[in-house]
């Protein structure tokens, strides 16, 4: 696309970069580039936050309360990237704040997933220029998670926002982006087996199961975000429908 800046060498493999790129958008194209890289890096590491399940540091009823923050956030950077209003950047402020204290006893891992969700969130509800700051951070957030889930995952988390940049290049189109999955090749066995963790945690669903073996409570969360990671509609309904439920 004319008139845009190029990506290094080699694609993105520190905050710094990413961030100098982003500054050097169109002014038109920065909210919008740096909300919905922001919110696939986030999206792509979210189960990682699963851990905070299962390590010592919030209390046993504080955990569903986190993992409401880490859902909600990510829908509302998510809304933001196809509705833009004041209304949407009014609520991605509240997300993150709220979700900032929420998230407070988080440590290692977890903290930097939930970090890449929180950081997205804000990207969604700041003016342009500080918005890219907070993408910046969600991506450095977004490698960190991945670095410690396998070898070589940071360097995949950089390579996919990369991959991701260059799309949105040549195509400009973030809402086409959004809805595409957020490991376009396979998902790493490390992201199935933390997904695979977060549905079966014992703290979220200690009440009684559905017919499916689901907590009623969480199972709207569970079918909202797999199939979107994946680049499917939420909810099996067609594409129109879910958007209009669930954007």
């Amino acid at each position: 696309m004319a008139g845009m800046p190029e990506i290094p060498d080699g694609g993105f493999s520190k905050r710094d970069q990413f961030e100098a790129w982003l500054n050097d958008l169109p002014e038109g194209k920065i909210r919008p580039f740096a909300g919905v890289l922001s919110h696939r890096a986030a999206m792509r590491v979210l189960p990682q936050a699963g851990r905070s399940f299962s390590e010592k540091g919030a209390g046993r009823q504080e955990l569903p309360v986190l993992a409401l923050t880490i859902f909600r956030a990510n829908i509302i950077s998510r809304a933001a990237c196809k509705y833009p209003t004041p209304e949407i950047r009014i609520a991605a402020d509240a997300a993150a704040t709220r979700g900032a204290a929420d998230a407070a006893a988080t440590r290692g891992t977890a903290a930097s997933a939930v970090g890449a969700t929180l950081a997205a969130t804000r990207a969604a509800s700041l003016a342009t220029r500080a918005a890219t700051t907070a993408a910046a951070a969600a991506a450095a957030a977004a490698a960190s998670a991945s670095a410690a889930a396998a070898a070589n995952s940071a360097e995949a988390e950089w390579s996919e926002l990369t991959t991701d940049s260059v799309f949105l290049l040549a195509e400009g189109d973030p809402v086409f982006l959004r809805d595409t999955p957020v490991w376009p090749d396979a998902t790493p066995k490390w992201w199935q087996y933390a997904w695979r963790s977060l549905r079966e945690n014992p703290v979220l669903f200690d009440d009684p199961r559905d017919a499916t073996g689901q907590s009623p409570d969480w199972s709207v969360w569970l079918d909202w975000y797999e199939p979107v990671a994946t680049g499917r509609p939420a909810f099996g309904l067609p594409r129109e429908a879910a958007d209009a439920r669930s954007p």
